[in-house]
C-alpha cells in the first residue's frame, strides 16, 4: 500500500554526464523528514531522539545463555512525556486490548502473580506494616516499580496499530504514527497503593521451642495502568525486522512484507517482517523514472545498528506513557499466610 505522501518542492535530482538521474544516497536522517511528510509527529520525535542521542543500548549477551537480553536503561534514556494513553486508546483495536487487560486484573492468574510479588516484598521487608505507595517506595524509579510490582500485561501487536485500506478493491494495510513509533508494545497493570496488615504472636511448646510468628494480609486498593516499550533495534534471530520502504516523502509497505508478518502473528512482538529475509533488499521505484521522490529505500533493524557503529551515535531508550491511577472496587485481597521463625 502506498501511503499518502506530498511532493516536497525544491527536491530535485542531479544528473550524471549522460543526463541520467542520480539519486542522492538515503541516510537515516531522511527518516524524520519522511515521517514529517506523513504527519507522524510521535515517530518523527522518536527517530530524531534516537539519531541525535549518544550511542547507547541496554541489551547485552547473557553469559549463561549466550542470548541477547535487555537490561536497565540509564536515567537519561527514558521518555515519559511523549506517549499519552489518550492517544493510544484512540485506536479502536488497541483500546480493545487495553480493556481486555483491565478485565483480567482480578483473575486467578493476577492474584497468583500478586502473591508472588508481595512474597518477595515481605521477604525483603519482613517487618513492613501499613500503607504502601509503590512509586514512593521505589523513589520514583519506574523501572524498579515495574519490575517489583507489575502483575498483568496486555500485548498489542503491530497489526492492531495499522489501518486497512482497499484501493481498487484490494486488501492492504498502511502504517499509522503508532505503527511507525511503537509497532508492537504492551499495556501493564502495576500495584500503586496497598495496605499491609501484620499480626505478630508467639507459639509456645512447639517441637522446636518458642516460635515468633507473623501472619500478613495485603489489600491492593489502587493500580497504575500504562504502556511501556523500548525504542531499540535488536533482532532475535538472523533475520532483521523490516520497517518499511522510506524516502523523504513518506513510506510504502510491500504487500509481501505484510503477508510475512501475518505468518508469524502468534509471536509476542512482531513487525511487518519477522523471521525471514524474503523482502527485497533493494529500493522500489513506484513510477520507473528514477526520480528521487519516487524511489523508496528498504529499512530494517540492522540499518540502525550499522548506522550507530558507523556514526558513533544512536541511543536506545525506554518509553513509558502517562500513568493512569485506578481505584479498585472491591480491592484485591491477598492472604500471605503465616511465617514463623
Amino acid at each position: 500500500m502506498i501511503a499518502a505522501w506530498k511532493e516536497i518542492k525544491g527536491w530535485g535530482d542531479k544528473k550524471d554526464e549522460d543526463g541520467k538521474p542520480v539519486v542522492k544516497p538515503f541516510d537515516l536522517y531522511d527518516l524524520p523528514i519522511g515521517m514529517h511528510a506523513e504527519n507522524f509527529p510521535v515517530s518523527e520525535a522518536f527517530a530524531k531522539r534516537w539519531l541525535d542521542g549518544r550511542a547507547f543500548t541496554a541489551y547485552a549477551i547473557d553469559p549463561k545463555t549466550g542470548e541477547m537480553v535487555e537490561g536497565r536503561y540509564d536515567k537519561d534514556m527514558i521518555d515519559t512525556t511523549t506517549v499519552k494513553l489518550s492517544w493510544l486508546l484512540s485506536y479502536e483495536p488497541v483500546k480493545l486490548k487495553y480493556d481486555d487487560m483491565l478485565g483480567r486484573v482480578g483473575n486467578s492468574k493476577s492474584l497468583s502473580e500478586l502473591s508472588g510479588k508481595f512474597r518477595n516484598f515481605l521477604n525483603q521487608h519482613p517487618s513492613y506494616s501499613g500503607p504502601l505507595d509503590t512509586l514512593k517506595h521505589t523513589h520514583g524509579d519506574l523501572q524498579d516499580m515495574h519490575s517489583q510490582f507489575q502483575f498483568q500485561i496486555g500485548t498489542v501487536s503491530t497489526f492492531d496499530t495499522v489501518i486497512e485500506v482497499r484501493p481498487g478493491g484490494g486488501h492492504h494495510y498502511g502504517m499509522t504514527d503508532l505503527t511507525a513509533s511503537l509497532a508492537a508494545f504492551a499495556f501493564y497493570a502495576t500495584v500503586a497503593r496497598a495496605n499491609i496488615k501484620r499480626k505478630i504472636y508467639n507459639k509456645y511448646n512447639t517441637p522446636s521451642g518458642t516460635q515468633h510468628c507473623a501472619h500478613s494480609q495485603v489489600e491492593v486498593t489502587h493500580i497504575y495502568v500504562y504502556a511501556r516499550d523500548s525504542y531499540s533495534f535488536n533482532d532475535k534471530g538472523p533475520s532483521s525486522q523490516y520497517l518499511g520502504h522510506w524516502n523523504k516523502t513518506g513510506v510504502i509497505i510491500l504487500p509481501s512484507a505484510a503477508a510475512a508478518s501475518f505468518a508469524v502473528s502468534n509471536q509476542k512482538h512482531i513487525g511487518f517482517e519477522a523471521g525471514n529475509d524474503s523482502i527485497p533488499p533493494f529500493p522500489v521505484d513506484i513510477v520507473g523514472k528514477l526520480l528521487g521522490k519516487d524511489i523508496y529505500q528498504p529499512i530494517r533493524n540492522r540499518d540502525f545498528l550499522n548506522w550507530r557503529d558507523k556514526k558513533g551515535r544512536g541511543g536506545d531508550f525506554l518509553i513509558y506513557s502517562d500513568l493512569k491511577l485506578i481505584k479498585l472496587d472491591p480491592p484485591l485481597s491477598l492472604d500471605m499466610g503465616e511465617v514463623c521463625r
